[in-house]
């Protein structure tokens, strides 16, 4: 548990922080921020966000305060009070993150820190950190892990860079994550360079292969033994109970999502009585995948390749997630082809089940294992 004392340490070193984007992550990290006690100020170079932001912050009153901000040279001055200025990036890897940097690197002093939480190319995070050390500025590259929900209420976090900026930035960086159990923040830093973006590529590689195991589960589940979604989800739950795969979050938000429920809307607008499953309503594409924000899984594959280390279940799940974006090209394939429905599995489903949960296994927790290995 935070005590006074330890925010009082935190906030003795910076009592005001920029952030740059606000979109899902920068938004809530900026409420976060500010609800600890920082006077936060915020740039995005999309305005209605920042208004809407701005709006909030106006209707919520929070301990350190929200300022927006249409120029970001602003957001530079704003921090100017402050011994060394400390920024937040959450960003699109690439060009965004790079152009944002040179807008503001001729305000930069000895001294300053930016924090760059989203994902990236490791090697563009060293380079940065070179061309930042030139001028005395120290960059750290930042996992946040656990999507715009956590970064609200205190995400897992794993720094790395220059180990005497870090040691300034920690505490801080302990007051806004998240605790364990035990009361640890769940923060910890990794290593110098660009070592926690290639960390966050792999930990974001092996767990887009465990989405798509589960995917291809439920697919098995639901079309091949004809299960219904309250039935896959029971079962779920007990692969998350008991056995080698107990304790898995992403199965546990995967039974709850396939349990997930909503009110139809009628023809006057309002809700009726007859309720149906989210899921059906979900497009089977992954938005990042078609607009380039998420390059984690192609550098995984860049990377392996380049390595002679082989990955497929890792490079089968990001080629899966395409195809399933290519939801038309599908359907006319299909059509050209005359493929025939799904057909339904026979014999024991207890026999199918069992086989399924093994295979499940395999794949979420001794093939990574064996590759830790």
């Amino acid at each position: 548990m935070t005590t006074t004392s330890d925010q009082d340490n935190a906030l003795k070193e910076f009592h005001c922080i920029g952030i740059v984007c606000a979109g899902n992550m920068g938004t809530q990290m900026a409420i976060a921020f500010s609800e600890i006690g920082l006077k936060v100020s915020v740039w995005d170079v999309n305005e209605q966000n920042v208004n809407e932001l701005q709006d909030w912050s106006r209707n919520n009153k929070t301990q350190g305060g929200i300022t927006g901000f249409h120029d970001i040279n602003e957001v530079v001055e704003s921090l100017e009070k402050q011994e060394r200025k400390l920024f937040l990036f959450s960003i699109s890897h690439g060009n965004p993150a790079e152009s944002v940097l040179g807008m503001i690197k001729s305000k930069l002093k000895d001294g300053d820190i930016v924090l760059d939480g989203g994902n990236e190319d490791f090697r563009r995070t060293q380079k940065r950190q070179e061309e930042c050390e030139k001028i005395g500025v120290h960059r750290i590259g930042m996992g946040v892990s656990g999507g715009y929900q956590a970064a609200r209420c205190g995400p897992s976090l794993s720094p790395g860079g220059d180990s005497k900026a870090l040691e300034t930035v920690m505490p801080l960086l302990e007051l806004y994550a998240r605790k364990h159990p035990k009361s640890n923040p769940c923060v910890a830093r990794i290593g110098p360079g660009g070592s926690v973006h290639y960390l966050k590529m792999v930990h974001n590689g092996i767990e887009g292969g465990m989405l798509s195991t589960l995917a291809e589960a439920w697919s098995f589940l639901h079309y091949g033994l004809e299960l219904d979604y309250d039935t896959i989800a029971a079962i779920f739950s007990q692969w998350n109970e008991n056995g080698g795969l107990r304790g898995t979050y992403l199965l546990n938000i995967a039974a709850d999502m396939l349990r997930a429920k909503k009110s139809s809307c009628g023809a006057d607008g309002e809700n009726d009585s007859n309720e149906h499953y989210v899921l059906n309503e979900v497009l089977d594409k992954v938005v990042q995948d078609d607009d380039d924000t998420e390059g984690t899984p192609v550098w995984n594959i860049i990377e392996s390749a380049s390595r002679h280390i082989s990955i497929p279940t890792l490079a089968m799940a990001h080629y899966l997630r395409i195809a399933s974006g290519n939801g038309a090209e599908r359907l006319l394939a299909a059509k050209k082809l005359q493929f025939q429905g799904r057909s339904h599995s026979r014999g024991s489903k207890t026999k199918a089940l069992s086989s399924n949960t093994c295979a499940v296994l395999f794949i979420d927790v001794f093939w990574p294992l064996s590759v830790r290995a």
